[in-house]
Order: C-alpha cells, then sequence, then structure tokens
C-alpha cells in the first residue's frame, strides 16, 4: 500500500495507505463470505441426499421388516441412529466370533452392511466378508440397491449358532459332471 501511495503527495500518503489496506481487507473478507456460503450451501444439499438415503432405507426395510423397534448392528451408528430413529450399535474392527459376542452382549437382533465387498462396510470388515457363507446368520433383505448403495441385512441367530441358513431362493452351483471312464 506504501507503495502505491508513493505517486500521492505527502500529506495524503498515510490516509491513501490506510484506504488502501481497508479495501484489501474488505475484499478478502467478501471473498472468503461467499467460500463458506457455497460451502455450506454444498454440504446442506449433501446432508438433504442422505436424509433421502435413509428415508429410503426406512420405508424399503426397516418398516417392511417390522424392525424400527430393534437393535441393529451397523456402521456409521450416529448418523443411523440421528436420521432413523432405530438404536445401534457399531460393528467392531474385530474377528468375527467377537462381533457375534458384541451383538449377543448388546441385544442385537439384526447386521446391516451398506456397500459391497469392493468398498463399504463389507470392505472395512473382512471378518464378515463371507457372512452369506457362515452359520449363525439368517438372511433377512438383499443384496439390493437402494440408491448408490447395495444393503444386506441380517439376523443374528444365538440360538443355533452352528446352523447354516442359506439365502432362499439362492442358485446352487451346478456340479460338474464326472467322467468315469
Amino acid at each position: 500500500a506504501h507503495l502505491l501511495s508513493r505517486p500521492v503527495p505527502e500529506a495524503w500518503r498515510e490516509r491513501v495507505a490506510v484506504t488502501l489496506w481497508g479495501a484489501v481487507i474488505v475484499t478478502l473478507a467478501a471473498g472468503q463470505y461467499v467460500y463458506a456460503e457455497d460451502s455450506m450451501r454444498r454440504k446442506a444439499g449433501g446432508i438433504a441426499v442422505l436424509n433421502l438415503w435413509y428415508e429410503a432405507l426406512v420405508e424399503r426395510v426397516l418398516e417392511p421388516k417390522g424392525l424400527m423397534d430393534a437393535t441393529i448392528m451397523a456402521c456409521n451408528v450416529h448418523r443411523f441412529h440421528a436420521i432413523t430413529g432405530v438404536r445401534t450399535v457399531q460393528i467392531p474392527y474385530e474377528d468375527e466370533p467377537t462381533i457375534r459376542a458384541v451383538a449377543q452382549r448388546y441385544g442385537v437382533t439384526h447386521l446391516l452392511l451398506i456397500g459391497d465387498d469392493k468398498g463399504g462396510d463389507l470392505a472395512a470388515r473382512p471378518a464378515l466378508k463371507y457372512v452369506d457363507r457362515q452359520p449363525g446368520y439368517k438372511w433377512t433383505f438383499g443384496p439390493a440397491k437402494i440408491g448408490p448403495h447395495q444393503v444386506r441385512l441380517y439376523e443374528f441367530d444365538f440360538e443355533n449358532p452352528d446352523v447354516k441358513h442359506p439365502r432362499p431362493g439362492a442358485r446352487k452351483r451346478p456340479r460338474k459332471p464326472r467322467d468315469d471312464k
């Protein structure tokens, strides 16, 4: 500002320098305000999309299955509970027996997995990657797309933990014919 005020008469230099600094500060503040406002708009849009997704989950899965009063094990439990009102317990970052023990300890009835094995809960919880084939889990819903996410829901079977529950309608792999020559 002092360099810009040099061509100005010496009596006015200080006043011009202060005015120029004020203009710089006002410009920076206005730019910060515009950036913050745009950022909040984008965040609000993201929250609206998230709310719509959870509403679709409630309408397509939780209400038809009568699970609004259940305790469900899932990821992102704070967001899940805040939006849906359903009691939730976080899926532990542990092995499968520990996950079952935590579920039994806290009265969890169902396991909700969001995403596929390339991304989402299954990728973050390798112990649950093959939950379809593990005993003690009853298939309840999915895999089905709700919005951009694949959803799976299983019921914990604590009374028969060693029983495998095949998914209804699941195709068994055809056996290859044996060549007994």
